[in-house]
């Protein structure tokens, strides 16, 4: 449970809190008034990193992010997080991508402390998704504009010179089958992959990659935000740890594949069949803001010419297929086999590699 601490008059704080505090007083990001006043409220709560929010009615609110322990690529990844924050406030190249992400304020090397813009009123997709079936159009055709804008205008910024392989090469790199800390269903899925035809049709979207821009390289649900202030609605994208110089088209795959995600894993397994029409979350209820997005996208990105639009849709399907084998994995981190839906991924990623064209169809009709 969060751990929630009123700061201001006589209410309580612990060490943290109090540290945590301070170190905002000494960088002038609050006074002592609006500690006195009652004005400041610090929620915090441990996942991964510890995370806090300090929420004001009165001045600017902040999302701060900790490292819980010296791990090398935890504060690694932060410290790319603060990287690309610093970019984004600084180069000119970036300011379409600047209108969807939070505002840094500051970041401490010497206590990997992380301070950005805090959006009070908004909620993850996630979430939105769980209570709004049929997914709302305008939410798709929202997140379509916002990135095509940015894939459109933006540019590779002069000082981001480090670029990563793709994200399932490294996946194939970083993590071998005979290494021990690996799970035993991440062991049974990359020996599949391996073995089988996606192997090779993986390797070969190799190919496809171009590092044209500052990408987020984790763009999914929980880091995509509908932001509401009164009757204005934005759209707000935040988390960037996994942020590099890569091709603009795997945000936009990993954007839609979560739409497929949720479809497949909805759909219930029994005695090895799955049964598609009981899905609690069908595919027909995620098409339409599929179908927007996509078309918000591509003119907003201003692709012109019927084979450039069908180049891209073929490369963006691909993605999408290659973002699913990766999310198969980070799902069974822990796990020690395979589940039943895994194997449903694997049959629909061989689908989609197979044949990309027939999959835009089948997911825009």
């Amino acid at each position: 449970m969060p751990e929630v601490e009123f700061l201001g008059g006589f209410a309580p704080m612990n060490v943290d809190a109090a540290q945590l505090i301070q170190f905002l007083l000494g960088r002038g990001l609050l006074d002592h008034a609006a500690i006195v006043s009652g004005d400041v409220m610090l929620v915090s709560e441990r996942s991964r990193n510890l995370v806090s929010a300090v929420i004001r009615n009165e001045g600017p609110s902040y999302f701060i992010k900790q490292i819980q322990s010296w791990q090398p690529k935890a504060a690694e990844s932060l410290r790319n997080e603060a990287h690309c924050y610093s970019l984004l406030a600084a180069d000119d190249a970036l300011r379409e991508l600047r209108k969807v992400v939070p505002q840094f304020f500051c970041y401490d090397e010497a206590t990997n402390t992380l301070v950005v813009e805090l959006f009070k009123n908004a909620e993850n997709l996630s979430m939105h998704h769980r209570r709004h079936q049929p997914c709302p159009p305008d939410i798709g055709r929202a997140f379509g504009q916002a990135l095509g804008s940015y894939h459109k205008h933006g540019a590779a910024p002069g000082s981001l010179q480090h670029s990563s392989p793709p994200p399932w090469v490294r996946l194939f790199q970083n993590f071998q089958s005979d290494q021990p800390f690996l799970s035993q269903a991440n062991k049974q899925l990359l020996e599949i992959i391996r073995t089988s035809d996606l192997g090779g049709a993986m390797e070969a979207l190799t190919g496809l990659w171009r590092d044209e821009l500052l990408i987020h390289g984790d763009l999914k649900w929980d880091n995509c935000l509908l932001e509401t202030d009164l009757d204005e609605r934005r759209v707000r994208i935040v988390d960037w740890e996994s942020s590099c110089l890569g091709d603009p088209l795997w945000d936009t795959a990993s954007f839609l594949q979560c739409y497929v995600l949720a479809w497949v894993l909805s759909i219930p397994i029994k005695d090895g069949e799955a049964d598609e029409n009981r899905a609690t979350f069908p595919l027909s209820s995620a098409k339409p803001a599929m179908h927007a997005f996509w078309i918000a996208y591509v003119a907003a990105r201003d692709i012109e010419g019927a084979n450039n639009q069908e180049n891209l849709r073929r490369k963006c399907v691909q993605f999408i297929a290659a973002r699913l084998v990766i999310t198969i994995f980070e799902m069974h981190v822990f796990a020690h086999s395979l589940n039943p839906t895994s194997f449903l991924v694997l049959q629909l990623v061989s689908n989609l590699l197979k044949d990309p064209d027939r999959a835009y169809e089948f997911f825009h009709d």
